[in-house]
């Protein structure tokens, strides 16, 4: 299910680099029965892949660097938020280096 609202990035607004985050105004147990939750957000017509993060009862998700510079926003700015859950496959490359040192090859 589809939730699209408008939220204030949270952060440090006297410096344009910072780290930025929005709270969700909604429970993700309640709409997509976990708290935990694989989205795609979508912010300035700019898709990214996160995760719902949960700190206490404040479900959140940061928004980071890349985000930040492809979406143009900045902390402090209010946006428009679009979350649709994420079912892809993800793909992780292991580190040539890490797969060595578990015994895989190279």
């Amino acid at each position: 299910m589809r939730k699209e609202f408008r939220s204030k990035l949270n952060g440090d607004q006297s410096r344009d680099n910072a780290t930025a985050s929005f709270t969700l105004p909604f429970d993700a147990r309640e709409v997509w029965g976990k708290a935990k939750v694989l989205v795609k957000v979508t912010m300035n017509d700019y898709v990214w892949r996160s995760t719902v993060g949960n700190r206490g009862r404040i479900q959140y998700i940061v928004v980071n660097a890349d985000a930040r510079r492809h979406a143009g926003v900045k902390a402090g700015d209010v946006v428009t938020i679009i979350l649709d859950p994420d079912a892809e496959k993800r793909d992780i490359e292991i580190p040539v280096q890490l797969r060595r040192s578990l015994g895989g090859p190279p």
